[in-house]
């Protein structure tokens, strides 16, 4: 077997390095044995060493040589067969891959010889050649078969160039998109590593939280039983860690909760947060009670988060106990004060009652003096039972207001006019300013206006020695349904302490001791002036300084009536260029008057003494421009020079003289002709008194005809129907009955009484009334079960089977009660009373309430003679009524009749959009408006219709209002035609 030639190379490598190692032994050995013969000294070792060196170097040396040799040899015939081979090859292409017979001779002979790697390599060739040979004969072939070799090579080539650069692309394609997939890789790692960072820091907050929360936390599993506490569990139950797993959630609730606790675990399992208040057991059987929230972890597991509140729920139920203790004492006082109202205002309302009629019949000025002040001072407590009334409402949060329509103007002068009496001896000019830009007609509640008014008023007086109090409104913003108005009271009083100012709004709060002895009052009167205040939507405050006088200002927020009721006060055109001179020492009724009658197109002039007002009539005569109008206050300096000169001056005789002054000065009015004055204007000044003054020396009517359509204070019955009503009075206190009867006979209303409910219910089964005044505390039935009584259908006069053409289940009844008390009210009007009145009865009020039920009437009735006797028909239209009322002007009149007729069917056509829109705020706002505009023409039908279609409007009666409409529509009709009839309109 032969060697290849690998290992003849190594094996002649080795025996090379195998003979240079023997020799070098064997000399080595000889050396040593000559050397341990002798006996050497140390130099002589050292040269034997050397000359030993040199002899290993020289036989290592020829060893070496001759190992080149022998390898020389080996390589020179293992690389001639290579050579051979390779010097062929390279000439094979150009041979057409075809060996030369002497080379392939020779690789044969070469092939045969050597056995090794260079004979197989020559073996190999010879095949390779001998298979290039045969492939390229059959390329060849194929090639002149198929057309030129070169040609599908060279395509070949370029599919495979671009087969390659395919295969690059998406080589490179992948490798970017393993690029980006390992840049997200390292990115989710990234993250991945953060968030598990992240959970583990939140694991940790969890456990830290957990173990050292304030409240405390327990783990149940689906079935209760409980799987981990925090430690403020263990501190709340008593219970060490061990102990408590594993129990059961029943074996630490109380047994009255433990059902109740099933049912809040089923309610978390079925996915609900819940809260609850449940009682445990502690580990010593104590009782404490546990704020529960629980929530499910997972599809079986529960956590809860408890908090002890077993000293909230103690405090909890002792203010329970409080407030029960409270609310009773609360009630105890509410009727405590409701009794107490009536039993004050019952015997008031006969002190008052009777003052009043007394004042009307003829008495001489003593004693209507005596009259007047029994009736004042009634006012006057009256006025502080109403304070702690109010106080008491406000206190207990039921004060509530009442939103209707009012003359704004018509309140405010009111109440000024009214305070003028308190003025008396002292030297006070009270003065009243209302901006023109104020809108008259609006919607509110009058009443508690009045009473701020009357309040702040009352005490500026009160504290105002001499000097002036001014009373002042304007308006501060407007929106189209709404007006922000803004009010000042200012005094020239002694003011108050800045660092005082705020306790004056407190409950029972004033400046000092010295002020309650000397002034009075109960302190309760600013504080409820606030609240009113803050209820209409404004708010209130004071700008003071001690002894420099005070202003209290208050807001509210009023809402506007409708378009055609936004007029103001004007004067004849006879009036306007007019030149008038103002004599008064008070500047401030001089800037009022000159503001209005500016305003109203006059050229006014100011003198604040007698002197300098006849100095200017004089330069005003001899100028040919004499005054037409002189408005002089007596009182002013120089007041009798003044007096004088108008008493003789002929020049004066086309000049109007008027007098200013209060009605208790100058007690003689009567003799104020003896001054040489020709009219007086009481003060206060107000743009009324001073339009009316305007409008009588005019000798015309100033109110346009859309104020007089629109004016809401003009009572819808007339004077000469208001004895074709029927009222019964049910009271049961004589001196109230006798009150109530005299009002009503004094405003012309046919009267019957009744002293019990049980006569009252009779009495309506016997006579035929419009009308019930009915009083709630009576003996043997009260006021409450009379109505009842009379609301379940008593018939009337005539056959049991057949009622009355008024059946007394439908009369209206009014309450008239003592009691004032929040509630009160309601409680009558829930009853199936129509109107609530309070004693002590006003006059005024009254009569309101009387005239509003009446007016609801479609049909005005008559005693049952006077029926039978005139055969009545319900009016539609009464003409001598509107003449009456525009003063028998028939051109007025027309105008009046032709606005109407032309509005009236577009507040109907309002009517309908509203009912479209179920607006019913609307319904009753046009339904209002008609109903005023039917009274002032006399529509007494059509005014009822309105009447009953604003109330089915409060109520949201949609069928009732549909109906209606369509009644008014129709009577629409029956007044056009009753006004042709008349010969007030032209079809």
């Amino acid at each position: 077997m032969f060697c290849n030639i690998r290992t003849k190379l190594l094996l002649v490598i080795m025996f090379v390095m195998l003979t240079a190692a023997v020799s070098l032994i064997l000399v080595t050995l000889s050396t040593v044995g000559k050397i341990a013969e002798y006996a050497l000294s140390e130099k002589e070792l050292t040269d034997m060493a050397a000359i030993l060196v040199r002899q290993e170097i020289g036989i290592m040396a020829t060893i070496f040589l001759i190992g080149l040799i022998a390898v020389y040899f080996l390589i020179g015939r293992l690389i001639s067969p290579i050579l051979l081979v390779t010097e062929y090859a390279r000439t094979l292409p150009a041979r057409d891959f075809h060996i030369p017979p002497e080379f392939n001779s020779r690789l044969k002979k070469l092939a045969e010889e050597r056995k090794d790697e260079a004979g197989k390599l020559a073996l190999a060739f010879i095949l390779m050649e001998h298979s290039l040979s045969k492939f390229i004969g059959e390329l060849s072939h194929s090639s002149k078969e198929k057309g030129s070799y070169a040609g599908e090579l060279e395509k070949s080539n370029m599919l495979l160039k671009q087969a390659h650069e395919e295969l690059e692309r998406r080589v490179q394609e992948r490798t970017e998109e393993l690029k980006k997939k390992n840049e997200e890789l390292l990115r989710e790692i990234a993250e991945r590593r953060a968030v598990e960072e992240a959970l583990a820091e939140s694991e940790q907050k969890y456990r830290d939280f957990y173990e050292q929360a304030s409240e405390g936390i327990i783990i149940n599993d689906s079935q209760g039983h409980i799987l981990d506490v925090n430690p403020r569990i263990l501190k709340m139950l008593g219970y060490n860690s061990d102990e408590i797993r594993g129990l059961h959630s029943r074996d630490i609730v109380h047994p009255d909760d433990a059902e109740a606790m099933s049912g809040t675990f089923r309610d978390i399992l079925a996915g609900k947060t819940v809260r609850m208040e449940r009682r445990f057991l502690r580990r010593d059987g104590t009782v404490i009670t546990m704020d529960i929230s629980g929530k499910a972890i997972g599809k079986n597991r529960i956590q809860g988060m408890m908090r002890d509140v077993t000293e909230r729920k103690l405090v909890e139920e002792e203010l329970i106990r409080a407030r029960q203790t409270a609310e009773a004492a609360n009630r105890s006082k509410s009727e405590f004060l409701a009794n107490m109202s009536h039993e004050i205002r019952t015997p008031m309302n006969g002190v008052m009652g009777m003052a009043a009629l007394l004042i009307k019949t003829d008495l001489n000025p003593e004693q209507r003096e005596y009259a007047e002040i029994i009736y004042r001072s009634a006012e006057l407590l009256l006025t502080v039972i109403g304070d702690i009334l109010d106080y008491s409402k406000i206190e207990a949060g039921k004060l509530e207001l009442e939103c209707i329509s009012f003359d704004l103007r018509k309140t405010v002068e009111d109440v000024v006019n009214m305070q003028a009496v308190k003025i008396q001896n002292k030297e006070i000019e009270l003065v009243c300013m209302i901006s023109h830009d104020v809108p008259n007609l609006l919607r509110g509640d009058p009443g508690r206006l009045a009473q701020i008014l009357i309040n702040l008023i009352g005490n500026a007086m009160k504290f105002t020695e001499k000097g002036e109090v001014a009373v002042e409104a304007a308006k501060e913003k407007e929106s189209e349904s709404h007006v922000t108005l803004h009010f000042r009271i200012r005094d020239s009083g002694i003011g108050i302490p800045r660092e005082r100012a705020d306790r004056l709004f407190k409950s029972f709060s004033q400046i000092d001791s010295s002020t309650t002895r000397k002034y009075g009052g109960t302190g309760l009167g600013l504080a409820i002036c606030r609240q009113l205040a803050e209820m209409m939507g404004g708010q209130i405050g004071i700008e003071s300084e001690s002894g420099k006088g005070s202003v209290f200002w208050f807001t509210a927020v009023l809402e506007k009536q409708d378009a055609l009721a936004r007029t103001e006060i004007s004067v004849p055109e006879a009036v306007r260029h007019k030149r008038i001179l103002i004599a008064d020492k008070n500047d401030s009724v001089r800037y009022m008057i000159n503001t209005w009658l500016r305003h109203w197109g006059c050229a006014a002039e100011e003198a604040e003494n007698g002197l300098a007002a006849l100095e200017k009539i004089r330069k005003a005569s001899a100028a040919g421009e004499p005054f037409d109008m002189v408005l002089a206050d007596m009182t002013i300096p120089d007041g009798g020079a003044l007096s004088r000169a108008v008493k003789e001056d002929a020049g004066l005789k086309n000049t109007t003289t008027v007098m200013m002054t209060y009605i208790d000065r100058f007690g003689n009015i009567r003799d104020m002709k003896e001054y040489g004055f020709s009219e007086c204007l009481f003060k206060p000044v107000t743009t009324s008194k001073l339009s009316e003054l305007l409008i009588k020396i005019a000798g015309t009517r100033s109110e346009s005809v859309e104020k007089q359509l629109s004016r809401t204070d003009i009572s819808p019955i007339s004077e000469n129907r208001k004895e074709n009503f029927r009222i019964l009075v049910a009271e049961d206190n004589p001196v109230n009955q006798m009150v109530a009867l005299g009002i009503l006979k004094n405003a012309g209303y046919a009267c019957g009484s009744a002293a019990t409910g049980i006569e009252a219910v009779n009495a309506l089964s016997t006579t035929l009334y419009h009308l019930v005044l009915m009083d709630i505390q009576m003996p043997e039935m009260d006021g409450f079960e009379a109505t009842r009584i009379i609301r379940s259908g008593v018939r009337g006069p005539g056959s049991e089977d057949s009622p009355s053409p008024r059946t007394s289940n439908l009369v209206p009844i009014i309450a008239m009660t003592a009691h004032a008390m929040k509630g009160d009210r309601e409680r009558c009007l829930k009853s199936g009373m129509n109107g609530y009145v309070s004693k002590p009865i006003q006059i005024r009020e009254f009569l309101d309430a009387v005239e509003k039920e009446l007016s609801k009437n479609k049909t005005v009735f008559v005693c049952e003679a006077e029926k039978k006797e005139a055969g009545a028909q319900p009016d539609i239209f009464d003409r001598e009524e509107l003449m009456e009322r525009v003063g028998g002007n028939e051109d007025i009149c027309k105008q009046v009749v032709k606005l109407f007729m032309d509005n009236l069917p577009e507040y109907i056509r309002k009517l309908r959009t509203a009912l479209q829109k179920n607006d019913a705020r609307q319904i009753q706002f046009q339904a209002h408006t008609v109903k005023g505009m039917a009274a002032n023409v006399a529509a007494h039908r059509m005014h009822s219709i309105a009447s009953e279609l604003e109330d089915a409007g409060e109520e949201a009666a949609w069928e009732k209002i549909s109906l209606l409409i369509t009644e008014m529509e129709s009577e629409f009709k029956n007044v056009l035609s009753a006004l042709f009839d008349a010969g007030l309109w032209e079809k």
